[in-house]
């Protein structure tokens, strides 16, 4: 499977992504974090793309940005995307259409610093 999703205690899920990923993986995912009960105030998301060859269409990844919604309507804070070099100017679209959904996506290419950045304040 393209995106396989696993729980970080104390409050982040860990999204790994390889290979082609489509909409279908990548909604499909959204709604594993969705249905977890582990969704609370605080929580984070940390997608790490770094072995990617080719993400969904810039119109999928709208779509993809309006099913954070009801992430961040359970208290998502933060999505960390982690990408090779080829692909940040992909991630940032997709973090500009999630920004419009009130949704809090950076980009990174080292996941340290993803990391760093989605640790508790």
């Amino acid at each position: 499977m393209p995106v396989s999703v696993t729980f970080s205690p104390p409050s982040t899920f860990v999204l790994r992504s390889s290979g082609k990923v489509s909409l279908e993986d990548g909604r499909g995912a959204l709604e594993e974090v969705r249905n977890d009960l582990r969704l609370r105030e605080g929580a984070a998301l940390l997608n790490e793309a770094v072995d990617v060859s080719e993400v969904p269409s810039i119109a999928e990844l709208c779509v993809l940005a309006a099913d954070l919604v009801p992430l961040v309507r359970h208290g998502l804070r933060r999505i960390a995307v982690v990408v090779p070099e080829k692909l940040v100017g992909v991630a940032r679209t997709f973090a500009a259409f999630a920004w419009v959904m009130n949704a809090n996506v950076r980009v990174f290419s080292r996941l340290a610093d993803a990391q760093r950045w989605l640790a508790p304040q």
